[in-house]
């Protein structure tokens, strides 16, 4: 199976699902996952540090055109010279004109960088592609290990019916599994699950 995401780009260096999928092992393939996350952090720093100095830029640029320009322009006076309640303050047109073209200034530059920094702007959005991705490549064994990873053992407690639906899920996924796999596979469950000994047995201690 194939994901519909197949490839995205960190600061120049495109990862590939092909490339992904090659990787022998789960171990290495976390590693892999790190070293990119890792390098999306540091790229996304990178650009936000440059596109804080574009601003600064702009600003120092057109500082001179907004000199003396007022942001809002004052209240209107009564023919008395007393501020004319009927009419609220609001953005001097001149201002906005200029404040517009510093913007696009700023905008074009961004744009320049984005594309070169990475993909996507949120981290999230690169973890959901590499569960994608994880979901796909991983053996039976690897999915059983982590849903054991991830289990909530003690779901079934629960009120809310969302977490003991979920839980139920990963329960009755873990079981198929299981028996799917054979005795390496309930030794791990079994030393995974919180009321049994390995050998299957109950714990005396468990609740």
């Amino acid at each position: 199976m194939r994901p519909h995401v197949t490839q995205f780009t960190i600061n120049g260096r495109v990862h590939t699902f092909d490339e992904y999928a090659a990787i022998g092992t789960r171990e290495a393939r976390m590693l892999y996952r790190r070293d990119a996350m890792d390098a999306h952090t540091a790229a996304f720093k990178e650009a936000d540090d440059l596109l804080n100095k574009i601003r600064e830029d702009a600003d120092a640029l057109f500082a001179a055109e907004l000199e003396g320009v007022p942001r809002r322009i004052p209240i209107r006076l009564t023919r008395a010279g007393k501020p004319d309640r009927r009419f609220a303050e609001r953005v001097n047109p001149a201002w906005r004109v200029i404040d517009l073209r510093k913007r696009q200034v700023v905008d074009a530059a961004a744009a320049q960088i984005a594309p070169i920094v990475c993909s996507w702007r949120f981290h999230y959005q690169y973890e959901q592609v590499f569960d994608t991705w994880e979901a796909c490549v991983e053996t039976p064994m690897e999915r059983l290990r982590t849903l054991l990873g991830r289990m909530d053992w003690y779901s079934h407690y629960s009120d809310d019916y969302s977490v003991w639906q979920r839980g139920e899920a990963q329960m009755g996924e873990a079981k198929s599994l299981v028996r799917k796999l054979g005795p390496e596979a309930e030794a791990m469950f079994n030393r995974a699950c919180p009321w049994l000994n390995e050998d299957g047995s109950r714990k005396e201690d468990a609740a």
